[in-house]
């Protein structure tokens, strides 16, 4: 992980282009074993399309799980949300968790680097996975974003560019997993 800081810092990041399907990244991450031992679960709730964008699969890989297992941790449920969403230009995939939720303080502070929140001072963790996620996503030209109400959960939104010219079957398709 301070690896991979040291060369976003530096600006010697690189990434390793090739097309991947973000839903099929997702539907694998929510089935994980972890995550159905820690009560989890995931299953497919809807019939999706390939959602194919141009990226690092490695990345993505670590961004999706970050998100996943970030929600897992702080849901006062069994329940977490993935949602992928297609459009023209970019595919977007929300986790969303029906945790405790954040303070405004603690969103503006969610992505700094070694930053937890209070809840997460109990459990394990660096405070790296969130901003890592940030900057691979920046790295791929898309966007993190995340929205949080205290006492009504979380949603994280990464948002990436697909691929050139690929063709859309309608202009927002999503696959739910639960």
């Amino acid at each position: 992980d301070l690896l991979d800081l040291s060369r976003f810092d530096a600006g010697a990041a690189t990434l390793e282009l090739d097309p991947v399907d973000l839903a099929s990244v997702a539907k694998a991450a929510a089935a994980d074993e972890v995550l159905t031992r820690a009560g989890i679960v995931g299953r497919a709730r809807g019939v999706g399309v390939p959602a194919v964008v141009d990226a690092d699969i490695r990345r993505v890989d670590r961004m999706v799980r970050s998100l996943i297992v970030n929600a897992a941790r702080y849901s006062q449920s069994s329940r977490v949300e993935v949602i992928v969403a297609q459009a023209p230009d970019r595919v977007s995939l929300a986790v969303r968790d029906h945790g405790v939720g954040m303070e405004p303080e603690e969103v503006r502070r969610v992505f700094d680097r070694f930053w937890r929140g209070d809840p997460a001072r109990s459990q394990g963790g660096t405070g790296l996975g969130l901003a890592i996620a940030r900057e691979d996503a920046a790295l791929h030209g898309g966007t993190l974003e995340v929205w949080s109400r205290k006492g009504q959960g979380t949603e994280f939104i990464l948002t990436l560019p697909r691929v050139a010219g690929e063709r859309v079957w309608s202009p927002v398709t999503r696959s739910v997993f639960a």
